[in-house]
């Protein structure tokens, strides 16, 4: 079977799109990477083949200031002088890519080879911040895959240097705009499909395990639709364990 892989500029997001070239419709899976990496992660990690093998569409996208980008670039915007990272700045990064899923479901929707009724979106790190972002503002997405990642935005990650002090109050309304964890009522019906490692430093853990309890309630009438896997011994790392998983829960929901 032939493989198309298409590198292109959707409404200014570079994105690239792998599927098999077999004429038949697919269901859309979105990637979107962790911060500092780009859309190529996905291709040079053979996951978009792997996508595409098993018959679905596979677009994974630059994040804002990622990439091929135009205009700034992560370490213009996002580190100070001192080094650290500006967190309100990133997470503006994380809403503005968000709103351009939003933007890619629209066009590639109206694809002949996608289903427009059939759509996950999985992240990675700072792509899992955005994924749980998309699903809150877009019921269009049937699956959700956030990894290593939170809807809490205003935690301050213990294994990033990041400065504070005066963006606090910053940080604080910008979460309180924007942070996923506000609206646990949008999440549902989407199959939602949460992973962490019980070693992560990059946000808490209790508060993702409270607003999984949370959402829960959401989720009464189809439970097998939430689930919320903590890996022992594992950090802020993306393993093969957790990629085996999220094909599992698009087999199962997509």
């Amino acid at each position: 079977m032939q493989w198309i892989e298409e590198r292109v500029t959707v409404r200014g997001i570079p994105v690239v799109i792998n599927r098999r070239d077999d004429h038949l419709r697919k269901p859309l899976v979105i990637l979107s990477h962790g911060f500092r990496g780009s859309k190529s992660d996905f291709v040079d990690g053979g996951y978009l083949q792997e996508l595409a093998n098993l018959g679905y569409c596979a677009v994974a996208i630059d994040n804002r200031l990622h990439g091929d980008r135009k205009g700034p670039k992560f370490d213009e915007v996002i580190l100070r002088p001192s080094g650290k990272a500006d967190l309100v700045k990133l997470r503006q990064a994380m809403k503005d890519t968000a709103d351009d899923i939003q933007i890619l479901i629209d066009e590639l929707s109206a694809y002949q080879e996608i289903e427009g009724n059939r759509i996950a979106v999985l992240g990675v790190s700072m792509g899992g911040f955005i994924t749980y972002k998309v699903i809150a503002i877009d019921d269009r997405v049937t699956v959700g895959i956030p990894i290593i990642s939170s809807p809490f935005w205003d935690d301050i990650p213990g294994d990033v240097p990041v400065e504070t002090g005066e963006s606090i109050a910053e940080l604080k309304a910008i979460c309180e705009r924007d942070q996923p964890a506000n609206h646990a009522d949008h999440f549902y019906p989407t199959a939602l499909l949460m992973q962490i490692g019980d070693r992560d430093e990059h946000y808490s853990k209790i508060k993702l395990q409270n607003f999984y309890a949370q959402v829960s309630n959401f989720y009464q009438g189809c439970p097998e639709k939430l689930k919320l896997i903590s890996y022992s011994d594992t950090k802020h790392e993306f393993t093969r364990e957790m990629w085996t998983q999220a094909l599992c829960w698009l087999r199962k929901f997509l």
